[in-house]
């Protein structure tokens, strides 16, 4: 029996994937700053802002890493 593939539309990412399969990519995020240490609880796009933006982070961590 031959195998088909069948394609429905365009390839999601993924964020979009964890989105549709209930994952939770809003909240899952951590934040480093000397002063504090790690801190958890940051959305994707704060912490990438954080990071680029505020002098006292120093790096961050999301579902990818």
């Amino acid at each position: 029996m031959k195998r088909s593939i069948l394609k429905l539309g365009k390839t999601l990412n993924k964020t979009q994937q964890l989105e549709i399969n209930g994952g939770r990519m809003s909240q899952d995020c951590q934040i480093y700053d000397p002063a504090t240490g790690w801190q958890k609880g940051w959305s994707v796009e704060d912490a990438q802002w954080l990071y680029h933006n505020e002098s006292s982070v120093t790096g961050y961590c999301c579902a990818s890493c």
